[in-house]
């Protein structure tokens, strides 16, 4: 595979990638991503992607905080891929970290299907909450939670 991404090798390198994770051989997309000498903003957010995929969400959280977020600050960049911006999001919910999901969707501002996804799987864990903990969670907010996704994360 050409691994230049400039022009036409940008676009076939795209091609293969995003083709490789909507497949379900997001290891191998892994690998290729991660042997390219330059990445675009495009290309990072498929690797952040692939992390989340393969359970590292660690991983994607670190890549999207340096993508998404203004330098050592907590505020969302505006000319950031809106894509990473909703990775950004989900990579905090897949931490376990589902207040700082909703605070990244709500700085925003955006909609859209992916967002709605995201906010449907909190309200359908907080709807599997029992009474008290449902309360504590309101009262306290979240800590290591476990949010269950009905898809795969991340978005191309």
């Amino acid at each position: 595979m050409n691994t230049n991404t400039n022009g036409n090798g940008f676009d076939r390198t795209w091609t293969q990638v995003r083709e490789m994770i909507e497949s379900g051989r997001v290891d191998e997309a892994r690998h290729v991503l991660m042997r390219l000498s330059s990445r675009t903003p495009q290309l990072q957010n498929a690797l952040g992607v692939c992390w989340m995929r393969l359970g590292e969400s660690a991983r994607a959280l670190e890549l999207y905080r340096g993508m998404v977020l203004h330098n050592g600050g907590l505020d969302i960049r505006p000319e950031a891929l809106p894509s990473a911006k909703i990775n950004f999001a989900t990579a905090l919910l897949l931490s376990g970290n589902v207040s700082g999901c909703e605070d990244a969707l709500e700085s925003t501002g955006m909609d859209g299907e992916g967002v709605a996804r995201l906010r449907g799987a909190i309200a359908n864990w907080r709807a599997n909450l029992g009474f008290v903990r449902r309360w504590l969670v309101k009262l306290y907010g979240t800590n290591n939670e476990k949010v269950v996704l009905s898809f795969p994360p991340g978005e191309l």
